[in-house]
């Protein structure tokens, strides 16, 4: 069955802002004489929104929460890293080291570009809504996509098929005969790769975040060093 819609993962897809986001979420666990290494952090919680990051890291340190202090955690790391969307600049990725900007992927904005031409084009992510919408305007690729789904949007996040389902339903108001097999997922991490499945959607895993082989051993049906043109010809 033919391709004919393009759900996109933010981070690890459109942009590197995962080393950001570690930081954010060290920053406000800091006053909880918590601190992990970059590694757990990817293990256990990248591709996670950041309600599920907070409760899983509150979880892992026996703390005990509620809404509250949920929501204060969220703002208080809000406060930090969305100003930086706005302020760093935005180069493409040549290496993960550097510090002082955001990053891109190589090929990235021209993928995008030349996609939304032949597929309909849509993003599942954990980010916060203006998170994504500040970056991909940024990249001057905001019109490029027909639904945004974002942090709060769904019940549970990845690996819970509930982001890609969702943003199937939203692009089922402007194509309804839209079939979910002919949806792919655009995935980065493993997390995202079983959320994409569990959606009964193809997926095409791109190396930016984990190695071929566990992206592989979750499920991805195509697995790519980057995003090029080269995949419409070979893979939609």
């Amino acid at each position: 069955m033919s391709i004919r819609a393009l759900i996109f993962d933010f981070d690890g897809v459109i942009v590197d802002t995962e080393p950001l986001h570690y930081e954010g979420f060290m920053r406000v666990m800091k006053r909880f004489g918590y601190s992990m290494t970059y590694e757990h952090y990817k293990e256990k919680y990248l591709a996670f929104q950041d309600r599920d990051c907070f409760i899983g890291i509150l979880n892992e340190i026996g703390l005990k929460y509620d809404e509250k202090l949920l929501s204060e955690l969220i703002e208080e790391k809000g406060r930090w890293f969305f100003p930086l969307l706005s302020e760093l600049p935005i180069r493409v990725r040549s290496n993960r080291s550097e510090g002082g900007a955001i990053f891109t992927f190589e090929g990235l904005v021209e993928f995008v570009n030349e996609a939304h031409k032949s597929f309909s084009l849509s993003i599942a992510s954990g980010a916060q809504r203006n998170e994504i919408e500040v970056v991909i305007k940024r990249l001057g690729i905001f019109d490029r996509f027909r639904t945004i789904v974002a942090a709060g949007d769904y019940e549970n996040g990845k690996p819970h098929p509930d982001p890609y389902l969702t943003a199937y339903k939203r692009l089922l108001e402007i194509l309804p005969d839209l079939r979910v097999e002919e949806c792919a997922g655009i995935e980065d991490s493993f997390f995202g790769v079983r959320a994409v499945k569990a959606a009964g959607m193809r997926c095409i895993a791109v190396t930016n975040s984990y190695s071929a082989d566990i992206l592989e051993e979750n499920g991805a049906d195509v697995v790519v060093e980057r995003l090029n043109n080269s995949i419409f010809a070979n893979y939609l």
